[in-house]
């Protein structure tokens, strides 16, 4: 998985790509503009892409992230940053978890408000699911963060000049030839 620094516009993907059979990584970003208040150029993503290893002292240490074997952790780091000379709104980054990769518990930063199995519909962080019980009882249980395909933070107001930062990683799957 190649490491790159890209500054991207709300309108552009970024993808990182490398051997890892092509998972990519995009980003997006929502906001409700007031009228004809902000161009949504005035929104530039900065995405950094690096393996989580142990340094030698057993602490932890982030390195380029140019190869990956399953099993193995990639933290995503996105900067948000407000170019314009008015704030933007309701701003909704949102991080998709590529297909093979599993998003790792209680990683991301701040903590996500809201996720999804599909990277369209997005409920309340964590996600549940019905099932019905062989009794007929009908349960809530977790999902699986293995099906997470994609989480969302509330930022709110990003004021003009400013910038906001998420984390999360994802481990790359063992069994991604079996999806």
């Amino acid at each position: 998985m190649k490491a790159n620094r890209t500054v991207l516009t709300h309108s552009r993907r970024s993808a990182l790509a490398g051997g890892i059979a092509a998972v990519c990584v995009a980003l997006s970003l929502a906001w409700t503009e007031p009228a004809a208040a902000q161009s949504k150029g005035d929104v530039q993503i900065s995405l950094l892409a690096r393996k989580v290893t142990a340094a030698a002292d057993g602490k932890e240490q982030l390195i380029a992230a140019d190869t990956a074997r399953p099993g193995e952790v990639i933290q995503y780091d996105a900067v948000y940053s407000n170019t314009g000379k008015k704030e933007v709104r309701n701003l909704a980054p949102t991080l998709p978890i590529p297909a093979g990769m599993e998003f790792v518990a209680e990683s991301a930063k701040p903590a996500a408000t809201q996720a999804s199995l599909d990277g369209r519909t997005f409920e309340a962080f964590p996600l549940v699911r019905k099932i019905k019980r062989p009794d007929g009882r009908v349960e809530e249980v977790p999902v699986p963060f293995s099906e997470y395909r994609a989480l969302r933070w509330n930022a709110g107001e990003l004021k003009a000049g400013a910038t906001t930062r998420i984390i999360a990683r994802a481990r790359l799957q063992t069994n991604v030839a079996s999806r």
